[in-house]
């Protein structure tokens, strides 16, 4: 009689531990936890090439704004490309950085229930 509790409280307990690991639910929140931290890592990386680009191109610029000094419709097209292209970059930024606030609120909200 002991034995046969004592199998029916481990398969009870094996029972809830693999129910435990295979939720679904958690399955689902550590694929979009995986899927959100491969956006973040590839929206830094953009983040870095864009700057890297914007650096390149500030050098260009700069000589196209000494040619292009004696003109100044030539000098306000070039201001408004640059401004164009601030404003991207910000935009960028800022939806990366919420994207890696929304990643550290779930992480600290998994490391509470643990």
């Amino acid at each position: 009689m002991i034995k046969k509790k004592f199998v029916n409280s481990l398969i009870i307990t094996s029972r809830s531990i693999i129910l435990k690991i295979l939720n679904p639910f958690l399955i689902i929140q550590k694929i979009t936890i995986a899927i959100r931290i491969k956006l973040l890592i590839i929206t830094c990386h953009a983040m870095k090439n864009i700057i890297n680009t914007f650096m390149h191109m500030s050098t260009h610029i700069t000589r196209f704004m000494e040619y292009a000094n004696m003109n100044e419709i030539l000098m306000v097209i070039v201001m408004y490309l640059i401004n164009i292209l601030l404003k991207s970059i910000i935009k960028i930024y800022l939806h990366g950085h919420v994207i890696h606030k929304i990643m550290n609120q779930e992480q600290n909200i998994l490391k509470k229930k643990k």
